[in-house]
């Protein structure tokens, strides 16, 4: 009897080591053709990040190729009027906006008005509270007036 009971569970164990070395076959089989096909996927992905850096430093060269190099012109000052000497309307004041920082205050300068910067890139600064009709306070971002207050 005893080897009646011995053999089943042989035959049992084999069947067991049989099915999981197939299975472990199997799995080392899927392993390496993942890897085979993830290695031709990233060179694939290489190959296309190269071409489109190529492409983008050729397209800037071809771009900057026809571009002459040239100093930017300052911005052209609003008509001084006579209205400024007593009192900068807002209307006025407004015709510096979209200015770089530098142009506005040659342009301030220009008209006679008093000119301070209250605010740059997030950043405030301490003002005066006193209200002066011929003072504008400007808010600049990245070198460009964005917003500005009379007095």
């Amino acid at each position: 009897m005893k080897n009646r009971e011995v053999a089943p569970a042989t035959a049992w164990i084999g069947k067991k080591l049989s099915v999981e070395r197939s299975v472990a076959g199997h799995g080392a089989n899927l392993r390496r053709h993942y890897a085979v096909g993830m290695r031709a996927d990233r060179v694939l992905v290489r190959v296309m990040f190269i071409v489109a850096l190529a492409a983008s430093v050729v397209a800037c060269a071809e771009s900057d190729a026809g571009a002459p190099s040239t100093i930017a012109n300052p911005a052209e000052c609003p008509p001084a009027d006579v209205a400024d000497t007593v009192e900068i309307s807002v209307q006025r004041a407004e015709l510096l906006l979209g200015f770089s920082e530098a142009d506005a205050q040659r342009c301030a300068a220009q008209l006679g008005w008093s000119y301070r910067v209250g605010q740059r890139d997030g950043e405030s600064f301490a003002v005066t509270m006193d209200y002066s009709l011929q003072r504008v306070t400007v808010t600049v971002a990245d070198d460009i007036v964005t917003a500005i207050t009379v007095g």
